[in-house]
Formats: structure tokens, C-alpha cells, sequence
């Protein structure tokens, strides 16, 4: 892969050595898998006779081998505690073995003396992520070929040993990702298992409640009816709360093999006016939808577009007990800007970002005056993204809201 002069005992070219290696940085990316191979390569560059890298493991505050070049280490683990850990730490850069000789009084003689010797190193830089530590990189170098360009030797491990940090941080951030992969499929599992283990003993209590309350004969009371009603409105909140639940795994499962296809926008809207147009009459509020003759065509799946215009319409319509709830209709290049404007209690600033997350509410308190669960925007969301739309909301306290969202026009 690379061409690397023999080990020789004449001055080193350091020019041909800063190309090799640059090489290496650019064949090597900190996102590749096998980045640690490239410390075979790295050691060649400065004729190295061995190298080792170490991880730091938090847990058990131990430096472990988990990369050599040439023979074994005799320490395969070093401790977090070991005296000469301090002193690299303050360093921040490479220490050389050569700065402990025997004429030295330096205190960490010894130990430094010793950990070289069992590292088979001469050079040792630290790995750091701000003040945490990361790693080690241990290097045996010819002290002759070192000495004649000192400042670019260190300065290139010191490039290496950074590029080791940010394939770690890469690590780490990808075996995160994984978790977190791995704990929402857990999630998507067991809200679609609880869901569908309520739907059946829900619908038998809505079922109950309703064949009570339409019985001609007069074996309740009138207060028992109302008990009986009030059992009934709770089960249907119970239940819109299990289906909607019940959407989002499923709009999870299925995001591969939405089916789209052209559709008049302008219908769908009038739609889901008409849904609200008694709960306005009761709220005073009046819905106010585009007058425009020319039909305007999105390409999406038409049930999952019409679910995210009743979410953010019956948002609307809940927080705004009085006034105005429109919507207005923009073409930008081959996306239709579609918004949801209302008049009602608004939303704090510090809440914009964070109000489409899942089981999120604007106001979470248990006294709070407005039902739901906080799924309605999750489920949004998801759908516009989707269709490679964008979701997101103007508002400020008491003045009501702006959601926006775009859809394509045309096939993508």
C-alpha cells in the first residue's frame, strides 16, 4: 500500500517521511472500521521497532492493549492510579524516555523508567478528550533518526494520536447509536404488544357502556347514566391515546413502503375543516381555509397527510378557546409550504424545539387544563419526514401559533 524506506542508520528524509505519512492520514478515515491498522504503517514512517495504543476503560480506571506493532507489551493493562499517568497528564504531549536518564533528579525517574521498559517504548503520548482520558501511544524510535528533526517528530505523533481520539469518539458515537437503535426497536415492540392488549378489553368497555345508555328501559337512574357516560367519554380518550400510540410504531415499521401517489391538496383540507366545524361552533372560533380556484397537486400518501392536518388542526382547535384558525397555502420550487395558523394560548420559547419529541406537552403539569398525551406532533413529524418535508412552529406566549409544513409537489 505504501512504500517505506528500509530501517537505516543514515539521516532519515523527512520530506519522503511526511509524505508517507500524510498518506496514511488521508487512506485511513477515523470513520473506517480498520483505522488501527493503520498504526503498522504509521511505526514504518519512523522506522519504529515497536508501538502499542491502549484504550482507557472508565469503569475499571485501566489503560487496556488494544493495538501492537512488533512484540507484545509485557503490561497488556496499566492502572488509571500508576504515578506516571499523573505526570503525562500534566504534560498534554509526547515525553520522551531520554528526559529520565540517570542524571535526572526528577522524582518520576522510576516510575517513568519502569513503564517504558514494560511498554518496550521510548516515546508515550497521551490521548485526551478535554481533561478525560482516552489512550496511550507508546512508541520505541530510533533515538538517533529522532534527534535530528525533534519538533516534527513530535508533531506528527501528536497528529496520529489525535487522529486515534477522533476514531474513538467515532466508536463510541456509532456503538451509541447502535444502543439507542437497539432500545427503540425494544420501545416500537412493546407499545405495539401493550396497544393491542388494550384495544380488546377497551372496545368491550366502550361497547358495554354504549348498549347501557341507549337500553330503552328504565333500569338506571339518571345519575347513573351520567356515571356511565362519564366512563364512556374517558374509555374513548383511553382509546385514541392507544391508537395513536399503536400509529407510531406503525409508521416506524412501515417507512419503507409508504405509497404515494397524486393528490388534490385543497380537497384534503376542506376535509378536515369540516371534521372541526362543530367543535368552532362551540369554541367560537372559525376555521378559515384557501379560497383558491387552481387545484394544487402534493405527491404523498393521502390517510398519512390527512392525519397530520387533523393533529395540528385539533391542536388548534383545542388551544384556542376564542378567534381564528387558518391556513395558508405557498408553492417554493418543488415544495408546497402548507401552515396552520391560530389565535390561541401560544407556546414559550424555551419549548419551541422540543414539543415534537414523543409523550412531549407544552404543559406537562397533572393540573394542566388541556388533554392528550403529547403523541399528535411525534406523529407529525415522523410523517412529514417521511415524505422528505420539514416540520416546525412560530409562537410566542398568548399570541398564538404558526406550524408549518412542506411536502413534495412532485414525485422524489
Amino acid at each position: 500500500m505504501f512504500n517505506f524506506k528500509q530501517k537505516t542508520k543514515d539521516p532519515p528524509d523527512y520530506d519522503s517521511k511526511l509524505t508517507s505519512f500524510l498518506h496514511i492520514i488521508k487512506n485511513y478515515s477515523v470513520l473506517a472500521e480498520n483505522f488501527l491498522d493503520s498504526l503498522t504503517y504509521f511505526t514504518r514512517v519512523f522506522d519504529a521497532a515497536y508501538a502499542s495504543v491502549y484504550f482507557y476503560e472508565n469503569k475499571t480506571n485501566t489503560f487496556l492493549l488494544r493495538k501492537w506493532v512488533g512484540h507484545e507489551p509485557s503490561r497488556y493493562s496499566i492502572s488509571g492510579d500508576y504515578e506516571f499517568m499523573k505526570f503525562i497528564k500534566g504534560r498534554k504531549g509526547p515525553v520522551h524516555r531520554h528526559e529520565f536518564f540517570i542524571k535526572t533528579t526528577n522524582e518520576m525517574r522510576q516510575p517513568a523508567l519502569f513503564y517504558f521498559q514494560q511498554t518496550l517504548s521510548n516515546v508515550v503520548c497521551p490521548i485526551f478528550e478535554g481533561d478525560e482520558w482516552l489512550g496511550l501511544l507508546n512508541l520505541q524510535i530510533d533515538e538517533a533518526h529522532k534527534e535530528n528533526n525533534a519538533v516534527l517528530f513530535d508533531s506528527l505523533v501528536e497528529i496520529y494520536a489525535d487522529s486515534l481520539k477522533r476514531w474513538l469518539l467515532c466508536q463510541r458515537l456509532l456503538q451509541e447509536k447502535k444502543r439507542l437503535s437497539e432500545l427503540s426497536h425494544i420501545k416500537d415492540q412493546l407499545l405495539s404488544n401493550v396497544t393491542h392488549e388494550l384495544q380488546t378489553p377497551l372496545n368491550g368497555i366502550l361497547g358495554i357502556t354504549d348498549a347501557l345508555l341507549d337500553s330503552e328501559e328504565e333500569v338506571l337512574s339518571h345519575e347513573s347514566k351520567q356515571h356511565i357516560g362519564r366512563i364512556k367519554k374517558s374509555g374513548k380518550e383511553l382509546s385514541q391515546t392507544v391508537n395513536n400510540m399503536l400509529k407510531l410504531v406503525q409508521i416506524e415499521a412501515k417507512k419503507d413502503k409508504v405509497c404515494k401517489e397524486k393528490i388534490n391538496i385543497l380537497a384534503l383540507i376542506k376535509e378536515v375543516a369540516l371534521l372541526y366545524s362543530d367543535a368552532c361552533v362551540g369554541n367560537k372560533t372559525k376555521i378559515v381555509i384557501p379560497t383558491s380556484e387552481e387545484e394544487i397537486f402534493v405527491f404523498v400518501n393521502a390517510d398519512q397527510i390527512r392525519t397530520v392536518l387533523m393533529n395540528l388542526v385539533g391542536n388548534a382547535v383545542k388551544f384556542t378557546s376564542e378567534g381564528q384558525i387558518s391556513l395558508h397555502l405557498k408553492k417554493s420550487g418543488e415544495k408546497l409550504h402548507i401552515s396552520i395558523l391560530d389565535t390561541g394560548i401560544g407556546i414559550e420559547d424555551e419549548k419551541l424545539n422540543i414539543i415534537f419529541e414523543e409523550f412531549y406537552q407544552a404543559d406537562g403539569s397533572q393540573t394542566r387544563l388541556y388533554g392528550g398525551t403529547g403523541l399528535g406532533l411525534a406523529i407529525a413529524k415522523k410523517i412529514v419526514t417521511l415524505h422528505n418535508g420539514r416540520i416546525w412552529v412560530e409562537s410566542q406566549k398568548g399570541e398564538g401559533a404558526c406550524f408549518t409544513f412542506t411536502l413534495p409537489m412532485y414525485p422524489v
